[in-house]
């Protein structure tokens, strides 16, 4: 990835913020109808508009990224998973 500064300068002690704010009707364009008219999840037009920024800012076209999920989904309705002892994580690639 690119890099503003060199190696051995220390900018740890300098972060910048970029602070957005969406309104209420481009919230829930986001939240409720875009993703519904591609068939896809909020999830996949968030991804998509990270790799999107992350390919204008690079110019690199591929981006990885790991997405972990704590495998506790609902898949039936009468088992519930939030006594269940251990760690259930998912890593999507």
């Amino acid at each position: 990835m690119p890099v503003d500064y060199a190696i051995d300068d220390n900018t740890h002690n300098h972060p910048d913020t970029v602070s957005v704010s969406l309104n209420k009707q481009t919230t829930k364009a986001l939240l409720e109808e875009i993703h519904q008219a591609y068939n896809t999840q909020i999830n996949d037009v968030l991804l998509t508009a990270l790799v999107q920024a992350f390919a204008k800012w690079t110019g690199e076209a591929k981006l990885r990224v790991d997405i972990r999920n704590d495998g506790r989904k609902t898949v039936f309705q009468d088992i519930k998973l939030s006594r269940t002892v251990g760690l259930l994580v998912v890593i999507f690639r």
